[in-house]
């Protein structure tokens, strides 16, 4: 389990534009070395001010599944976390400095620590919070209001796409994926001829700058769930480990092994 404080505030969900973001930190130095240490399913805790007048703090739990390397709003290089939000607490922030399952977030002078993007990684004394976690999902969806659809506006920094290099590449390799073989007109019909993503072989993020794209040889179609595979958790791994895992898994649920392989070596 792991503990951040966000006593800056950053809204995630507006800058990164997903509802799913809930922290980042920065790519480089110590940053980047605490966040090699949260794996998929982690609970993850988010501390921020509820009020303008800073009395209260909100805790929220959350469910990592993944993280992706993007652009803030300042144009930082940030690894982004991703995952879906459990449950959310409001105290006091006397209250919680006080609370065995919170004393984390707070300093031994009982200061809500005002260091942005501290991680925490597992203690004893959020033993505590995880019951509470656990009394808390099991809760009757009934019993639960979930929300969605509200409406915001965001500024995001991302790569353009040559539209005509796509089509290229898909008249070049057809609209099947190059690594499982997926073709949609097969499967939903004839009106679905052409649903296929396109794979940049070096990553636009990578390359971080206007370069000429050659797309007979620099891109591949691939369907939406290898390219998701391709770039699971934010990092960017080669075809071949992608596809070397779906064989040696296609093999083994033919013999009967339960055991999958996992992905292959990164890029």
């Amino acid at each position: 389990m792991h503990a951040f404080i966000n006593s800056k505030n950053r809204d995630h969900k507006h800058i990164f534009a997903d509802e799913l973001a809930f922290y980042d930190l920065y790519v480089d130095g110590t940053q980047n070395k605490r966040i090699k240490s949260i794996n998929p399913k982690d609970i993850c805790i988010v501390a921020s001010y509820f009020d303008k007048a800073k009395s209260l703090i909100k805790f929220d739990f959350h469910e990592f599944s993944f993280r992706f390397t993007m652009l803030d709003n300042k144009g930082a290089n940030c690894n982004v976390l991703f995952g879906f939000k459990l449950y959310s607490k409001i105290i006091s922030k006397e209250k919680a400095s006080k609370d065995e399952a919170f004393k984390v977030f707070f300093s031994k002078k009982r200061h809500f620590k005002q260091k942005a993007h501290q991680l925490f990684p597992d203690d004893a004394k959020l033993i505590e919070v995880k019951s509470l976690i656990d009394s808390q999902i099991d809760t009757d969806p009934e019993e639960v209001n979930f929300t969605e659809g509200r409406i915001y506006e965001s500024l995001a920094k991302g790569y353009s796409r040559n539209k005509a290099a796509r089509e290229y590449c898909i008249r070049k390799h057809g609209a099947i994926c190059k690594i499982c073989s997926f073709d949609a007109r097969n499967v939903f019909g004839h009106e679905y001829s052409g649903l296929i993503h396109v794979h940049h072989i070096n990553p636009l993020a990578t390359v971080n700058e206007e370069h000429t794209v050659d797309p007979s040889t620099q891109l591949i179609p691939v369907c939406p769930n290898c390219h998701a595979a391709l770039h699971f958790n934010g990092i960017d791994r080669d075809v071949k480990s992608v596809s070397d895992a779906i064989r040696t898994n296609r093999r083994m649920a033919i013999s009967g092994d339960s055991q999958p392989k996992t992905l292959g070596p990164l890029t």
